[in-house]
């Protein structure tokens, strides 16, 4: 077929040798200095949030599958660029924080990254080896950690939906395998995407929805985003038509009432970092007030949910300062603590990035009466510095003026473009 329409172009076939390698290596030149040209005419302006999320990708010559680290740049001018997905040998810390980097300086734009948006993993958090710490060790700077909140409320699920269900050995879910296999026999119509998916079962669960539909099972193993909350609320609806143990009963009621009542609160909230620190204070009031419905649940969530307070550090606390939810009282308060310099749950929680407190620590006995004041500190200041923000509003406006104020303003912009770090997915997985 090349042949004959290299021919019918007058191209002499034998000059031409369409031959599968020599494809290959034109292709490789023309990608090259397609990806130059396009380095070149793509201005990308600071403060920049990279995100990464290794991804297991057809290896281009054969079935095999290889490990790749997607990495992408956001900013507030709604930026949103792949710089390279380049193979890793391993999911390491220290491989993805080198890939990381690699992929920045390739594009000149390790200068000017102030954020990193990742998934929660031991691999990218550990103090030290992961590769947060490591590539700021490398660029030479502190930057600001936008950890993934979908990621975050992934692991609350997990736990509380492990504490509940019988284990099952292998990567998946024999309950749901079980499900998945006789959804053919069960009475039902079909629907759309896996968000819209998730609040229509709810409503349905609640009974606020009067013509439902239902998709049909979909990938079920462990390590699927989201399948859970999907599974349990959807075989415990169709429980008359699916045989289940006693057990599985009872355990799918505790997790499908956890769901609606509590979990879908923060699930749907957590795309929105101006809203996180908030956010949290509330899911875990939420989850203590949990305790009277069912305590071994609420518990595993709160262990759970107590060692990913990222946006209750203090440095992403300075957040909340623009979330229109929070009252000026509140706003003012965090001022007043800010310039004393005397918070009351910052505490001993050090990262080799010295002096440096990037997660709160918040003890169960103190999560009734905590305010998002509790979590400032005199370092709190590090979250404008970090993404070079004017800040003189901060000490020398009311912040009943605040939204009046230009510089505000700039801040608030800057600030929101974390949309994009709080959400899994990227180029090459789920939109972001």
């Amino acid at each position: 077929m090349l042949a004959a329409v290299a021919n019918s172009l007058g191209q002499n076939v034998d000059d031409s040798a369409p031959s599968f390698s020599t494809l290959r290596r034109m292709r490789e030149k023309n990608r090259l200095k397609s990806a130059e040209e396009l380095k070149k005419s793509i201005k990308i302006q600071a403060p920049l949030t990279v995100h990464w999320d290794s991804k297991l990708m057809p290896s281009g010559s054969g079935r095999k599958l290889i490990d790749r680290l997607p990495v992408i740049v956001t900013n507030s001018d709604k930026v949103e660029q792949l710089l390279q997905a380049p193979a890793i040998s391993s999911s390491s810390g220290k491989q993805m924080g080198i890939a990381v980097f690699e992929s920045l300086k390739n594009w000149n734009l390790e200068k000017i990254i102030c954020g990193m948006g990742f998934d929660t993993t031991i691999s990218n958090t550990g103090n030290k080896n992961g590769a947060c710490v490591l590539l700021q060790k490398i660029i030479m700077k502190d930057l600001l950690y936008f950890a993934c909140r979908h990621h975050i409320f992934e692991l609350v699920l997990e736990a509380c939906f492990s504490m509940c269900m019988p284990s099952s050995s292998g990567p998946n879910i024999q309950l749901f395998q079980r499900f998945q296999k006789n959804w053919n026999m069960l009475k039902r119509s079909q629907p759309r995407d896996d968000y819209k998916e998730l609040l229509d079962l709810v409503l349905t669960f609640i009974g606020h929805n009067k013509k439902p539909t239902f998709r049909a099972p979909g990938a079920f193993h462990r390590a699927r985003w989201m399948a859970k909350a999907i599974y349990v609320l959807k075989i415990f609806m169709f429980q008359t038509q699916f045989a289940l143990t006693r057990v599985e009963k009872k355990s799918l009621s505790r997790i499908a009432s956890f769901i609606v009542s509590t979990y879908v609160f923060g699930w749907f909230e957590a795309p929105f970092p101006i809203r996180a620190p908030e956010n949290d204070v509330r899911f875990l009031k939420r989850l203590l007030s949990y305790e009277k419905v069912d305590p071994e649940v609420a518990q595993a969530a709160i262990k759970k949910f107590s060692g990913h307070l990222w946006y209750l550090g203090e440095e992403m606390i300075f957040l909340s300062l623009f979330d229109n939810r929070v009252d000026e009282k509140t706003k003012k308060q965090m001022v007043e603590v800010f310039k004393t310099g005397n918070p009351c749950f910052v505490k001993e929680n050090l990262t080799p990035i010295e002096s440096r407190k990037i997660k709160a620590i918040v003890c169960k006995s103190d999560i009734e009466n905590l305010r998002l004041e509790h979590f400032v500190s005199a370092r709190s200041i590090r979250f404008f510095e970090i993404l070079n923000i004017d800040s003189k509003w901060l000490l020398e406006i009311d912040p009943m003026k605040w939204e009046d104020d230009k510089s505000y303003q700039d801040a608030k912009h800057v600030v929101k473009s974390g949309q994009r770090c709080c959400r899994k997915g990227g180029f090459l997985g789920p939109k972001i």
